[in-house]
């Protein structure tokens, strides 16, 4: 049987999954040095799984920093004063450990991963990635490349064209509005003076929370963490959330590109992480978009035909954040597709959703969370960036409950209040059909990251 059968077999029952998490409880630990650490020991196996979290990316970058954040988590991973890039590799792979960085839009991460055995040698070299990273300028030079060769890439996806348009119009003025990556002029101005000030800026043990999950001992954990060798703070600085995002009208903002399938985002306002309806909101996420059985899935794509891919994207953040539909189809089928996803986003605030509906939205919730948790990375993950956001440790459990508690009035209601003015960002290859949108241009401030087909690629 399909996927897709096995969704329509279903589709005339739902009975609903017991919520908590039979997970044991995490212990919070304040240090000296300002670093918070979030552990949860379990000798269930014999992996460690370490994930550090700090606040940065774009919520916290300049318009002339876009990009910084990100240029500097790529740097940790380029050798040490005492180790070349290669050599940081070669022992990674004598202790069978894993080491990756990351960034988003409000906050970063580090993660390793270690067996027990091997855990001392792998924290030995954490704490010298992140106290004595080498930032040597050639190497700050190669990774400027590679990024704004990835730029160029991503930007040749008309799907990730379309989310970069709407990024930059929804949020106008607001931080997120910026590219994680960053833009190609802010990347090539990013010099290397001032991308080791930013990591000495950013990499301060009062910015940081580490959340651990496996078997280790917690005290020689919280030892180590101790003396991590990063300057401190006057005290735990938490992560910022900045500004509500309101739209004062409806926009609908287009580029013109050579393509065969056209491609539009089209979202709305939406509550973040500490909302008391992020959870409402979630369901309506996995209601519009969030299965084969979701309501654009079914309506566009399988009844209409008008969708190569059609989902939602729910962005989870600390700020205020947005619900969004997306969809490639035939430039032919452009308007007929637009006017049906913007009628599903109005039928679900209008009209009360059928009981056994919600309970599957529900059930595809609680089970996609329950199961994300089963290894010590996940565990992990949640334990560290809950802890950055304040949210509490408790916070799965509450959700999942909150979850089992939406009534289809509340989906209503919440679907009444959020979704009234949107932004609709279009990629399209025809002109004509460009002109019959009430286009007006994105913001003055927007960047145009799009290049020509005859655009070379960086080089070294």
């Amino acid at each position: 049987m399909s996927d897709r059968a096995r969704f329509r077999a279903g589709a005339g029952r739902a009975e609903t999954l017991a919520a908590p998490l039979s997970l044991p409880p995490a212990e919070v630990h304040a240090l000296s040095n300002g670093l918070r650490a979030v552990l949860r020991p379990s000798r269930a196996n014999e992996v460690v799984a370490l994930k550090l979290y700090l606040p940065l990316g774009p919520l916290y970058e300049s318009a002339e920093e876009a990009g910084l954040s990100n240029l500097v988590q790529e740097m940790l991973l380029h050798g040490t004063r005492r180790r070349s890039e290669d050599e940081v590799e070669d022992l990674l792979a004598d202790l069978g450990a894993k080491l990756g960085t990351s960034a988003a839009g409000d906050y970063g991460s580090v993660a390793l991963r270690a067996t027990r055995k091997e855990l001392p040698g792998a924290l030995d070299l954490l704490q010298e990635v992140l106290a004595e990273p080498a930032f040597a300028e050639d190497e700050i030079a190669k990774e400027k490349v590679r990024i704004l060769n990835r730029i160029k890439a991503q930007n040749d996806s008309l799907l990730t064209a379309a989310f970069d348009l709407f990024r930059e119009t929804f949020y106008g003025s607001h931080p997120y509005h910026k590219p994680v990556l960053g833009y190609p002029d802010t990347v090539r101005a990013l010099q290397p003076d001032a991308v080791r000030t930013g990591r000495e800026r950013l990499y301060r043990a009062g910015r940081l929370v580490a959340g651990a999950v496996g078997n280790f001992d917690p005290d020689d954990l919280l030892r180590r963490f101790e003396g991590f060798g990063l300057a401190g703070t006057d005290g735990w600085e938490a992560a910022r959330a900045d500004g509500r995002v309101t739209l004062e009208r409806t926009r609908e903002v287009a580029r013109r590109r050579e393509s065969q399938a056209a491609w539009f985002v089209l979202g709305f306002p939406a509550p973040s992480y500490r909302d008391a309806q992020y959870a409402p909101t979630r369901l309506l996420d996995a209601i519009l978009g969030g299965s084969m059985n979701s309501r654009l899935f079914m309506e566009l794509r399988e009844k209409r035909s008008l969708a190569y891919q059609v989902s939602t994207h729910y962005n989870d953040q600390l700020g205020h954040s947005y619900l969004a539909g997306y969809i490639g189809t035939s430039p032919d089928k452009f308007e007929e597709a637009r006017q049906a996803m913007l009628h599903e986003f109005r039928r679900i605030a209008e009209e009360r959703i059928p009981d056994v509906e919600l309970e599957r939205a529900k059930n595809y919730l609680k089970g996609a969370y329950i199961i994300s948790s089963e290894t010590n990375g996940a565990q992990a993950s949640r334990l560290g960036k809950y802890e950055l956001y304040g949210l509490g440790q408790d916070f799965g459990d509450r959700l999942l409950e909150r979850i089992g508690a939406v009534t289809a009035e509340e989906i209503r209601d919440v679907a009444q209040m959020w979704f009234g003015e949107y932004v609709l960002a279009a990629i399209h290859p025809d002109e004509a059909s460009l002109d019959r949108l009430r286009s007006e241009g994105p913001p003055e401030d927007v960047h145009e990251t799009t290049g020509t087909e005859n655009d070379e690629e960086e080089s070294g």
